[in-house]
């Protein structure tokens, strides 16, 4: 009987632990996040590739921005009604992984490459 109350005991210290442990790490991925956001803007590398390069005019440029709806904005404002509406249809990949979503925090460093929609798939 003891031993069964030892082993409860145990589990539920380590349960608080690991919850103050999450606790701790989403807390210290939200300040670096919010410190990346909130830091001044940065120079991104953008690669255009097909309609995507010929809207815009370009193959690369770089664009004074900190996220991934930040970008697809800048890249809207180039041009008219064409360049949004090739814009608005592309996929960014942020360093070769597809961004789901414009709340991505980009870095100093990342790669962005355009890519519009290609038929057949």
């Amino acid at each position: 009987m003891q031993e069964h109350d030892l082993s409860k005991g145990l589990r539920l210290i380590l349960s608080e632990c690991i919850v103050r442990l999450s606790e701790a790490v989403i807390a210290i991925a939200v300040h670096i996040v919010s410190g990346w956001y909130e830091s001044e803007k940065f120079l991104a590398t953008v690669r255009l590739f097909a309609a995507a390069a010929d809207v815009i005019g370009r193959e690369e440029l770089t664009v004074e921005v900190t996220t991934t709806g930040e970008l697809r904005a800048e890249l809207m404002s180039l041009g008219g009604i064409t360049v949004q509406n090739v814009i608005s249809r592309c996929s960014l990949l942020v360093d070769g992984a597809r961004a789901s979503h414009d709340e991505i925090v980009l870095s100093p460093s990342s790669q962005v490459d355009v890519l519009p929609p290609f038929a057949g798939g």
